[in-house]
């Protein structure tokens, strides 16, 4: 007979947020033989409880699978090496593989506990525990553990947002061609010139450059550039905008492919929690661009 078999219990163990039911025992003693734990669940994994604002925490070795709730002060310890009389010759760490390559890891002839899976999550290594809907339970949330504090507190990296489409007149921000834009940009080498729109010019066009920029005072229309160590001057352009990236539907618009975080800022106020696909632009003429690759969300990562 399977060692997991459901009965009705008068007592219940809290395991990570988990009830623990006891269960009927086999009739036939086991040998000691001890009980090992997959080399993928193996490590030390934590997830991070916004709650609580603390760690659930998982430790397992070859031989063991602890487990720290958020709120618990000790240990939930099993060990695949401790034999105790109860369970007849089996160690008390219970180790089954289920379906699609989980495994059911609990105190044994008990019931109730996560199946777990080694995964690639929101682009890390993850340790994954679902609690499937049962005749008698509707299940639980999928959790996920990372093997640092740091990851597991932020396992996806936000992307920069743009606090406004506007420039400082006091001091100097990063500033982008757009990918759309009208015509490449000419800067001018004075004030004066900027506002005319005459004598010796520049252009810059690099839709993934991060320039310098400021408002040449509070009042003017005149913003200033930074280019190469060099001041210029340009009247003010949608084509020159404190973003780089933008999104229309469920789809966002970069220069950059999505793992590019650091260079990547988005339109103000856009969600990219909003978005399933991520197409990677250039520009492809007056007001126009052309995706060249084209990613999707699964598993919280982008995918192409």
């Amino acid at each position: 007979m399977s060692f997991i078999t459901r009965t009705i219990a008068s007592g219940a163990t809290l395991i990570l947020g988990t009830t623990v039911i006891g269960i009927a025992m086999p009739a036939q003693a086991a040998t000691h033989k001890t009980t090992t734990v997959p080399t993928s669940i193996q490590g030390t994994w934590y997830h991070y409880n916004k709650t609580y604002q603390r760690y659930d925490t998982v430790q397992a070795t070859k031989t063991s699978f602890n487990t720290k709730s958020a709120l618990a002060t000790n240990w939930t310890k099993l060990s695949g090496t401790k034999f105790p009389s109860y369970a007849l010759g089996h160690s008390e760490l219970a180790v089954k593989k289920q379906a699609k390559g989980y495994y059911l890891i609990a105190k044994y002839a008990t019931d109730g506990s996560p199946l777990w899976k080694k995964v690639t999550y929101s682009g890390h290594a993850a340790l994954q525990a679902i609690r499937p809907a049962t005749a008698e339970s509707n299940g639980g949330p999928t959790t996920y553990y990372y093997q640092t504090k740091k990851i597991a507190k932020q396992p996806v990296v936000p992307f920069k947002v743009a606090k406004n489409d506007n420039f400082s007149s006091k001091k100097y921000a990063a500033v982008y061609v757009q990918a759309d834009y009208k015509a490449p940009v000419k800067l001018y080498s004075s004030v004066k010139n900027a506002q005319k729109k005459r004598g010796k010019t520049i252009t810059i066009k690099n839709i993934t450059t991060a320039y310098q920029a400021r408002w040449n005072d509070a009042k003017s229309d005149i913003v200033r550039v930074r280019v190469k160590n060099h001041t210029y001057y340009v009247r003010d352009t949608e084509d020159l905008q404190p973003s780089n990236s933008w999104r229309i539907g469920n789809t966002i618009y970069s220069p950059f492919a999505p793992t590019s975080t650091s260079k990547i800022v988005l339109d103000p106020g856009t969600k990219a929690s909003k978005a399933t696909k991520w197409a990677k632009i250039v520009h492809a003429g007056k007001n126009k661009t052309v995706y060249t690759t084209m990613w999707h969300r699964a598993n919280g990562s982008w995918k192409k």
